[in-house]
């Protein structure tokens, strides 16, 4: 980049800073509306402006600065919307899990199995079968342990392979399985609710909520549904549809054989188990009858456990006495402190916006209403998913979700719907943003690799996923998840 482009580049950013300051105050001197109060539409300036800021500017410093002018246009004192932010049950949840996944990741663990769940006899001149082992991967790495790291991973191997067996770059069955690794590994992402991002996203549902308990096994096997049917649609499409060549996969085995000799070590075992004891705590909760387990787990939760695995493996140590694993190296591997700090600034704005002192959701929920009260709860999530679904790929799925997952959460309650599913559904199709670079951060890193990838595939096979995702969650996850909830 030459110096000029730079200082273009910086002035618009420049600009979009000011914008994104003069629509966080300007906003508070216009007459209020319906039934938003003349706080709220203070309120109303802060959100929008933040809204900007994170499309144009960025995360951190829009977010920071979005809840000091929370607390300048009055709606609490700086201090505590800082303490109800970082503070917030949801997201020091979500930051005590990021840590939990550090530890499986320092352990190797997520490479070894990449190269197991490929690497399986079965496989052995089968390519299909292979493929689907490699989607296996992806849904375990790159969606259930680290999504960026994980297609990394899973790309380089992926990578290795094809040079080893002599696909080139651009083959039609490169680009479906570089695409396929983001796509099974994003619709993972939210599949079960103890993920980190899922605890982001329900913690967001704040008051449409109350009064019901997370139905965490429930939402597992329908969240779990969705990544089943949308990964062996995919493979169905590629195998009998598009008939891709794999015929050189056939050669893989010797490449294979190597990745079948390498064995689990001691570190990586201890992830395992740790990883089973996280996810059972997470899951018996709401399959136990009342009683005094039921109450300890409910209390000790996924944050106890995911603390406790932390704890231990920082105390543990070397031969040579040194820490096994350091807390702070883990805390720069797997924290990713732009969602992190986003989705605290959220929780103050988002109280705000639901505030009675305010009236915004109020105001937001007589005009929605109007447009969804001939609709069944049935039609009211599928037509809530389709719009959503269109809207995603042009607008960042994160953004998406923190401003209208709070109000349509509320709204589908009214039509008797339980919100945690209307939750898995819509963060579900939000997640399906892959169709242009801005959709999502995923999205960008596959248009971006267009030296394996050409970018008229990564178009043809983003909407192929997209619309196969989307079957996925309205013709199987949405019946089964009215029986399940």
């Amino acid at each position: 980049m030459t110096a000029v482009q730079g200082k273009n580049k910086n002035t618009m950013y420049y600009i979009h800073c000011l914008i994104f300051v003069v629509l966080t105050f300007a906003i508070g001197f216009l007459p209020p509306f319906g039934q938003i109060t003349p706080l709220g539409m203070k309120c109303l300036g802060v959100f929008i402006g933040v809204i900007y800021g994170w499309i144009f500017v960025g995360f951190i410093w829009p977010s920071l600065f979005g809840m000091i002018a929370l607390g300048l246009v009055g709606y609490d004192s700086i201090l505590n919307i800082f303490c109800s932010a970082i503070g917030n049950q949801t997201v020091i949840q979500c930051l005590f899990c990021f840590i939990f996944v550090a530890t499986l990741e320092a352990s190797g663990l997520t490479d070894f199995i990449a190269k197991w769940c490929i690497s399986r006899k079965i496989c052995s001149g089968r390519p299909w079968v292979f493929t689907a082992f490699f989607f296996l991967a992806s849904f375990f790495v790159a969606g259930c342990i680290n999504l960026y790291g994980g297609i990394v991973i899973l790309w380089s191997i992926l990578y290795s392979i094809c040079k080893l067996v002599g696909f080139k770059k651009g083959d039609g069955y490169v680009s479906y399985m570089v695409g396929g690794v983001v796509y099974i590994g994003t619709i993972s992402i939210v599949s079960m609710p103890f993920l980190p991002l899922s605890i982001i996203y329900y913690g967001l549902m704040g008051e449409a909520a109350a009064g019901f308990a997370q139905p965490t096994a429930q939402l597992c096997i329908d969240g779990l549904l969705i990544v089943f049917i949308s990964a062996l649609l995919y493979l169905l499409v590629g195998k009998y549809i598009l008939k891709l060549n794999v015929e050189p996969l056939k050669n893989a085995e010797s490449y294979l054989e190597e990745f079948r000799a390498i064995k689990i070590n001691k570190e990586q075992t201890i992830s395992i188990i740790s990883l089973v004891f996280f996810m059972l705590v997470a899951l018996l909760p709401s399959l136990l009858p009342a009683g005094a387990l039921k109450s300890f787990l409910n209390n000790y939760g996924v944050l106890g456990a995911a603390c406790t695995v932390i704890a231990i493996q920082c105390l543990r140590r070397t031969p040579e006495g040194t820490p096994r694993y350091n807390f702070k190296d883990l805390v720069n591997r797997g924290v990713s402190w732009d969602i992190v700090i986003m989705f605290a600034a959220s929780m103050p704005i988002s109280a705000s916006l639901e505030s009675a002192d305010t009236g915004i959701i109020t105001t937001v929920v007589s005009y929605l209403m109007p447009i969804f009260s001939g609709l069944s709860p049935t039609l009211f999530i599928i037509v809530c998913c389709l719009i959503f679904w269109v809207v995603t790929q042009l607008a960042h799925n994160l953004i998406l979700v923190i401003i209208f997952l709070p109000v349509l959460a509320k709204l589908a309650v009214s039509f008797g719907i339980n919100p945690y599913l209307f939750a898995l559904l819509f963060c579900m199709t939000t997640n399906c943003a892959f169709m242009t670079p801005g959709a999502s951060a995923q999205a960008a890193m596959l248009f971006g690799n267009s030296d394996w990838i050409p970018v008229k595939d990564s178009y043809m096979l983003s909407i192929l996923f997209a619309a196969i995702a989307l079957i996925a969650i309205l013709c199987f996850a949405l019946p089964v998840g009215m029986i399940l909830l």
